[in-house]
């Protein structure tokens, strides 16, 4: 009954630890699409967006970025805490050093947006 257990709670660790991954993916394509958007890079270059964009499907963007990526590490979170697996640990550790690139990101897409 034991190793039941434990095994269905490291199965846990896991499929949460790969959630994040998705979710961490999903927040960097959410931060690319305002950053790729031609209408964002005339506002960078000329501090203007030209006339009649719709800023409201940046500012989705934007905030459904920062939802997946607070998402990721709550999930992340979740699975260190049932179990400590090679996947959670992995998946921990790319999340880390994802975290330093997509803050700037953000930080950027934040600022053409709002």
């Amino acid at each position: 009954m034991a190793s039941q257990e434990m095994r269905s709670r490291g199965e846990l660790a896991n499929v949460l630890s790969v959630s994040a991954a998705v979710a961490i993916a999903f927040a960097y394509a959410c931060a690319f699409t305002i950053l790729g958007d031609s209408a964002y890079a005339s506002k960078f270059e000329n501090g203007v967006l030209p006339d009649g964009v719709d800023v409201a499907n940046g500012r989705v963007a934007a905030v459904g970025s920062l939802g997946c990526a607070t998402l990721a590490w709550c999930l992340i979170a979740c699975a260190l805490a049932s179990r400590v697996t090679k996947t959670a640990g992995a998946v921990a550790v790319l999340g880390v050093l994802a975290a330093v690139p997509y803050a700037a990101m953000e930080l950027v897409a934040w600022q053409l947006v709002f």
